[in-house]
């Protein structure tokens, strides 16, 4: 279990408002996402082209949730697909806190219009606390692992955080699988995402990878088959 990690300062929210270009908080250490998305969608969903406010609001909200698994992470409950005893596959992330609309520590550093896309940079800027917990999470105590997952294109913007949830589970899954050998009734634990997440369309999917630093909490077994 994670015993270092879950100070009081962490329930707590901050504001989150996005000032573009403006002279930059004095701060040690910043975390830097390279987003995009879309302004027009498929012609078959009959949705209209996104004013360019919408779009940037878009990449706001997708760096929140980015960031918030980055600077605090999550609690995660995984229950593994088991055919032959009727158990379906459960998947649980729950935020520990959250960057949310406000917080002037988030900026848009660069921005680019290529055909139907924008491309955003934006940096946040670390408070002490944050770098405390960022650090904590350095230890080799946690090991570093990755995964890959898909979120279905056409089902919209919702689909990228789909892809990235997808994107942890396989991580955890593949951290698991050379170690445990009987497959678990259910694993606990917490997560921190390690490095920005990696995001690209292929094949009609947004395909994820993710780098996340893992504190497996509990592994219950099946007793009984």
């Amino acid at each position: 279990m994670i015993r270092l990690l879950l100070l009081p300062a962490l329930i707590l929210t901050l504001p989150l408002e996005v000032a573009h270009l403006e002279a930059a908080p004095l701060h040690n250490k910043i975390i830097s996402l390279h987003l995009w998305q879309e302004t027009e969608p498929m012609v078959w969903t009959q949705e209209k082209p996104r004013a360019t406010e919408e779009t940037y609001r878009e990449l706001l909200r997708e760096a929140g949730e980015i960031l918030s698994g980055m600077l605090y992470g999550y609690d995660f409950y995984y229950v593994p697909y088991d055919k032959s005893r009727n158990i379906a596959e459960e998947f649980k992330l729950t935020p520990l806190a959250r960057v949310q609309w406000g917080d002037p520590n988030l900026k848009i550093e660069t921005t680019e219009r290529r055909g139907n896309r924008v491309y955003v940079k934006l940096n946040y800027y670390l408070e002490s606390f944050q770098e405390a917990r960022r650090e904590a999470w350095s230890s080799n105590t946690f090991p570093i692992v990755s995964g890959s997952g898909r979120g279905n294109f056409f089902a919209g913007t919702t689909a990228k955080s789909e892809s990235i949830s997808q994107a942890i589970k396989e991580a955890i899954r593949n951290h698991l699988r050379p170690r445990v050998f009987n497959k678990p009734r259910e694993v606990s634990g917490q997560l921190l995402i390690w490095k920005e997440p990696c995001i690209i369309i292929q094949e009609g999917s947004y395909l994820t990878r993710v780098t996340i630093k893992l504190s497996v909490g509990g592994i219950t077994p099946y007793r009984i088959f």
